[in-house]
């Protein structure tokens, strides 16, 4: 398992800590939008997809981002397949440092020619992307988010911004980001605390 690969299970795992937080009735987040720099596996000294984790653990794999806060936006489910699709041509024709992993999702990614090229897109529960809901309500911490607030800047006004509240009216950083919602590791240390009950 690679590291951009278990940070894709992470930012999965993040979003279900993060559904299971919400008061009943609320409207469960879809996708977490994660960056590969939240965990460190330099440390270990053998694959990362061998780790057994335990509390011990938090602190160690969890880079300085893992106390960052969360931000809950929402994206037409055509601006996701933009943004999967942009940093993946990106990632390969720019720079590999940049990554986008979309916890809660499965995809796969091909070279078709010289093009990247993302396809068959599937929440964790096998929903086809043809029959997502037009929008979808994302969970991203402070180091992706705030970039769903620059992209018209970045496109120099030809693209608007991308996140909006439900309904698709423009919002701004300070309104995606409840007083309540937790943080990276209060999300982590739940999982933690759920699987060391499980194990017990």
């Amino acid at each position: 398992m690679t590291h951009l690969q278990m940070t894709h299970v992470f930012a999965t795992m993040l979003l279900k800590q993060y559904n299971k937080r919400l008061p009943a009735g609320e409207e469960p987040a879809f996708l977490t939008v994660w960056n590969k720099e939240f965990l460190k596996t330099d440390f270990l000294s053998h694959d990362p997809g061998e780790v057994i984790l335990t509390n011990g653990d938090a602190y160690n794999i969890i880079f300085f981002t893992g106390t960052k806060d969360t931000y809950t936006f929402y994206l037409r489910k055509s601006d996701v397949y933009k943004v999967l699709q942009g940093v993946f041509v990106l990632s390969n024709l720019i720079s590999p440092l940049i990554t986008l992993s979309a916890g809660g999702l499965r995809y796969e990614e091909m070279m078709v020619g010289p093009v990247p090229v993302i396809s068959n897109i599937f929440t964790m529960e096998e929903l086809p992307f043809a029959e997502w809901p037009e929008r979808v309500k994302v969970v991203g911490n402070s180091i992706c988010a705030p970039y769903f607030w620059k992209i018209e800047s970045m496109t120099k006004g030809w693209v608007s911004n991308f996140a909006t509240d439900k309904d698709g009216n423009a919002i701004n950083l300070a309104e995606a980001r409840a007083v309540s919602d937790p943080n990276e590791m209060e999300l982590f240390l739940n999982y933690l605390a759920e699987k060391t009950t499980m194990d017990t």
